[in-house]
């Protein structure tokens, strides 16, 4: 596990999963048709005579029509894909709705911090807790927003994290005087604390680095899918277009709707940098 990559652990399970199970089909392939026209195991008295694999030991059984297994593969793939499906969409969905509230969250904080900012006194000290509280909003909606949008957690962080620091050092950490001395003041910290703490669960909120290859392997289960029971569940020509351009297009409707809430910051449904309040 520490040693091989997650690519090479993935092709070694497919290749041990696989390779069983063709050998084993190759393999046992006469007296698993035997058995499956209810031919008698153990086999009758003359198998001595014959080998293992020998037809002539269970005699002409027909195999199974291929829509017998293929509707097994059929309920596999589609009890995986609707489990995976909805599973990966609870999450993304509950993300979106968590990075929501966050930023509102943020955003009425600015606006509390802005206003107790705007009742200090006129001076240097109301300018720079005013500057600093713009100079973050401006980040939010300049710098981390594109980023969020491509889901660049660690560059989010890191912008955020420079905002954030200059807000603290001002109004947080390492207030002066003057500004302590304020009535506002202690509104005006609060407000900022909370403002950063609902940022970083705003950018905690956008899809791990994983969210590709599972949202991929919905996609793969559902054209595997799709595929079987086109090649392998047949009806008069038109029926079957029909019904199987419903099924397709139904497969594609759950896969975009997975898509377009992967990201609470971009797709139809995407959060908007909007609300905040200009400090001047």
């Amino acid at each position: 596990m520490t040693e091989l990559s997650p690519a090479v652990r993935l092709i070694l399970a497919i290749l041990i999963f696989v390779s069983i199970t063709v050998t084993i089909v190759a393999f046992a392939h006469t007296r698993i048709i035997a058995l499956a026209n209810g031919a008698p195991w153990p086999p009758a008295a003359d198998a001595e005579e014959h080998p293992p694999h020998d037809p002539a030991l269970y005699g002409p059984y027909e195999s199974p029509p291929p829509s017998d297994l293929a509707g097994r593969i059929i309920g596999m793939t589609a009890t995986a894909f609707v489990f995976l499906l909805a599973f990966t969409l609870s999450n993304f969905w509950s993300n979106a709705e968590d990075a929501r509230s966050a930023f509102q969250e943020e955003v009425s904080n600015h606006g509390t911090a802005v206003s107790a900012a705007r009742l200090l006194p006129p001076g240097e000290t109301r300018d720079r807790s005013l500057a600093v509280l713009d100079e973050y909003a401006r980040s939010v909606k300049d710098v981390q927003w594109s980023l969020m949008q491509q889901a660049d957690t660690q560059a989010a962080l890191r912008a955020h994290r420079e905002a954030a620091l200059a807000v603290g050092r001002e109004i947080v950490l390492n207030p002066d005087k003057e500004l302590r001395s304020q009535e506002s003041f202690p509104v005006l910290q609060q407000a900022a604390e909370s403002m950063i703490a609902q940022g970083t669960e705003r950018i905690n909120q956008l899809p791990r680095p994983e969210a590709p290859g599972v949202v991929m392997l919905i996609f793969l289960l559902g054209v595997v899918n799709l595929a079987v029971a086109s090649a392998f569940q047949p009806a008069r020509l038109r029926t079957n277009m029909f019904l199987m351009g419903t099924y397709a297009a139904i497969v594609a409707l759950l896969i975009f709707v997975v898509v377009e809430t992967s990201n609470a910051f971009l797709g139809a449904g995407a959060i908007l940098p909007d609300g905040f309040i200009h400090p001047s």
